[in-house]
């Protein structure tokens, strides 16, 4: 037995030192026990995050589709709400003009493939015009109740609904015949079709141009998914190894699979039920079996605009399929596990090598592009600054001859240099008001140039608030007298002190008020309310019309620079568009802020915050004013 061990011992230790038997260790230990580890744990990891993955990508399909979906129909209403805001198309309505109408209704259709159904109602649910003579319209149907639910809100609508193809086509009409869906045998006899219509509803409200909020028409939009591939065809296209199914009331009424394959027998057929619970956000989410196939399927479901279910859309991938790319996946990862394995100790010095050459190259590279970088700073600060120089000289340039012209016109228009007749007074006032109103857009240009540079410093002084507002308000009276617009003013308290630049507080308050006379409709009111506010050592102007005011999406438009808002009262009274940029900046050189809060067609309130103290500021001026009096 001794020697038996002994025997054993010795060959072991012969073993150990023979060079061959160490390599083969060695690849054993370093190569192959690797290349089993990481094909053990790949082939569980794979195997774990195959039901995750299949999961993942369905629902990320389905989230192309749906986002497909919504811009889609945004793009329609978008278009139609260009429509009903063109002046012919209420003009039309009211006129009862159908040609006007329908041609309309042609432009969406012809620009919209997807618009299988157009036509425009009035209030009382009665059809105006159609895109086709074979349309109809039934006001008792579910299109009835969204009619009058939009001409109550007068708010557009965008839904899924599920509708008979009765309520929308004359039935035997081509148009019916088309979006019927003939049901297979199993479901019901040969030769019976299903006759409702899953559809994309959009409607968009007609406006009265006397009365904004009086809803005189509906334009209606329908894209009917029966038997429709279009739609179905580009989502699949976007998703190579799957399939879309639009189904209703539990059959499939539509269907498109990748290129080269043909799933229109799926069409028809009731849909199978699906070997999965409801996740949370509503899907299901499983496995169908297809003639005798299995399938991974993810369900969504379409809701109307009460929240029923009025269908499904789901995404479908043949399960093989997507084993297919795992098992690829897989094998990918061995491969390149046993060549990283075997090339590890050379790879690893040429890698080395490559990364730290390729690190010099990326510094110099780096440094080279910070060089350019800092060069084209510099060059886009001279030339802003040549810019504002620019603007600045010109500016200067152009409001002396101005001042010129318009001296000159108040002259002639004063009878000084002899009286005028009727033509040449209103030449020579036309000439007048087109010299005053460049004179303020130079102005303002070169305000808010001064302002971009930061040149513009604020002259902090200490006066009473009440005589200051009122002497504006009072020089703004003469604004428009024609129309009558009154304008009150209130003060809590009545008077107090205020730390600020009198010029540039006057501007503030002269620009806010120019705007809500501007406007403000004929014998209406503006309320000026100036208010000292104890808490928050601040004092608050509000200055609030009556006029046509400013939609909510437009609120931080109106501050940028030359932008102006489009309505009926900007085209008869044009500004610069820089009158409130300007007085943001010079409420933010005072430490303040100035907002806006609308509501389009009631009027909008402008509101100015400013500290009541600049004591750091005040303190540098009376110390400036000393030294330059020592």
């Amino acid at each position: 037995m001794k020697k038996l061990i002994e025997r054993i011992s010795g060959l072991l230790n012969e073993w150990y030192h023979d060079l061959t038997v160490r390599l083969i260790f060695t690849i054993s230990l370093f190569v192959l026990l690797p290349i089993a580890l990481i094909t053990f744990f790949s082939t569980r990891y794979l195997e774990e995050q195959f039901s995750r993955n299949q999961d993942r990508y369905l629902r990320s399909t389905l989230a192309i589709v749906i986002s497909e979906m919504q811009q889609r129909q945004g793009s329609i209403q978008k278009a139609a709400t260009c429509i009903a805001q063109e002046v012919s198309t209420p003009q039309a309505v009211e006129q009862q003009d159908t040609r006007v109408l329908e041609e309309k209704l042609a432009l969406l259709r012809n620009n919209f493939n997807r618009v299988d159904y157009a036509v425009m109602l009035n209030p009382d649910s009665h059809i105006i015009a159609r895109s086709a003579s074979d349309i109809r319209f039934n006001p008792e149907s579910r299109l009835g109740s969204l009619n009058r639910e939009v001409c109550r809100t007068g708010r557009p609508i965008n839904v899924n609904e599920k509708m008979p193809l009765s309520d929308l086509f004359e039935e035997g009409s081509k148009e019916f015949k088309k979006f019927t869906v003939e049901l297979k045998q199993g479901i019901a006899g040969e030769g019976e079709y299903m006759q409702q219509a899953l559809c994309e509803v959009t409607m968009v409200p007609v406006m009265d141009t006397g009365d904004p909020g009086k809803v005189i028409a509906c334009m209606v939009l329908i894209g009917i998914c029966n038997s429709d591939y279009y739609f179905p065809s580009y989502i699949s296209s976007k998703a190579t190894n799957g399939f879309l199914v639009l189904t209703v009331d539990g059959v499939h009424v539509s269907t498109k699979s990748t290129e080269g394959e043909d799933r229109s027998w799926i069409v028809g057929q009731k849909a199978g039920s699906i070997t999965s619970s409801k996740a949370a956000d509503g899907t299901y989410s499983g496995k169908v079996y297809l003639r005798g196939i299995p399938h991974l399927f993810i369900d969504h479901p379409l809701k109307n605009y009460s929240g029923d279910l009025v269908g499904y859309i789901s995404f479908g991938l043949q399960e093989d399929q997507f084993s297919g790319i795992v098992e690829d996946n897989r094998k990918q990862t061995m491969v390149i596990g046993l060549l990283c394995f075997v090339l590890f100790a050379p790879l690893i010095w040429l890698m080395a090598a490559q990364v730290r050459q390729n690190q010099k190259h990326l510094e110099l590279l780096v440094r080279r592009r910070t060089k350019d970088l800092e060069s084209a700073v510099e060059e886009l600060k001279q030339l802003n600054e040549t810019k504002n120089r620019f603007l600045s000289n010109i500016t200067h340039e152009l409001r002396t001859p101005l001042c010129v012209i318009i001296n000159a016109c108040d002259f002639l228009k004063g009878g000084y240099g002899g009286t005028l007749n009727e033509k040449q007074f209103r030449y020579v006032d036309h000439a007048s008001e087109c010299g005053s109103h460049l004179l303020t857009l130079i102005n303002n240009l070169l305000d808010l140039t001064r302002l971009r540079s930061g040149k513009t410093k604020a002259d902090f002084s200490r006066f009473s608030i009440h005589a200051f507002v009122e002497t504006i308000v009072n020089e703004m009276r003469n604004f428009r007298p024609d129309a009558h617009i009154i304008m009150q003013t209130s003060f809590e308290p009545d008077d107090f002190e205020i730390v600020a630049d009198p010029q540039m507080l006057r501007q503030i308050i002269y620009n806010l008020l120019s705007n809500a006379l501007k406007f403000s409709p004929p014998d209406s009111r503006i309320s000026i309310r100036v208010q000292k506010m104890e808490e928050s050592r601040q004092m608050r102007i509000s200055i609030a019309d009556q006029g046509i005011g400013v939609a909510r999406e437009n609120l931080e438009r109106i501050f940028k620079e030359f932008e102006q808002i489009e309505n009926p009262m900007t085209k008869k009274r044009p500004g610069t568009g820089l009158g409130l940029p300007i007085v943001k900046k010079l409420a933010e050189l005072h430490h303040g802020t100035v907002s806006l809060q609308s509501e389009l067609g009631k009027g909008t309130e402008a509101i100015l915050l400013l500290p009541l103290e600049q004591e750091e500021l005040l303190h540098e001026n009376v110390v400036t004013t000393q030294q330059t009096d020592a």
